[in-house]
């Protein structure tokens, strides 16, 4: 797989640190567990130093229902400054409904996202996945 390929499995994490306070603690851990790349749009870090890399909470911390997952170690991703704030607390209000931002432990990520030189883009027509194609654009 080259770097801006997406999986054609889900990610099975091979991590579990301890519970710490602070999710920032976090990120060394999620560097490791995603090789390095933001696991929305594939950039690697070491490509990209101004992009800000850093922790993710896929299901937002600025959402109140989702305060108990902030420090969650399954709720954390490594991603790019662009995608973390493009995504931002962008939720559904019904998860079972939808739209819903993809994520490569959940979800196959070649079956809803392709890269094409620099854009991602929907394999599907669901909206929120529409909306990762202007992340790194």
């Amino acid at each position: 797989m080259t770097v801006f390929q997406y999986p054609k499995s889900k990610h099975k994490r091979k991590l579990s640190p301890r519970q710490f306070k602070r999710y920032q603690t976090y990120k060394r851990y999620l560097q490791t567990e995603f090789s390095r790349v933001c696991v929305y749009c594939r950039q690697p870090d070491s490509s990209a130093p101004n992009l800000n890399f850093g922790v993710d909470h896929y299901r937002p911390k600025g959402i109140p229902r989702f305060a108990s997952l902030i420090c969650d170690y399954a709720n954390l991703y490594y991603c790019c400054g662009n995608c973390n704030s493009r995504k931002n607390n962008d939720w559904p209000f019904d998860e079972k409904a939808g739209p819903y931002v993809v994520n490569p432990c959940d979800h196959e990520m070649a079956a809803h996202l392709r890269f094409d030189a620099k854009t991602v883009w929907s394999r599907r027509e669901l909206p929120m996945e529409s909306t990762l194609k202007s992340y790194c654009s």
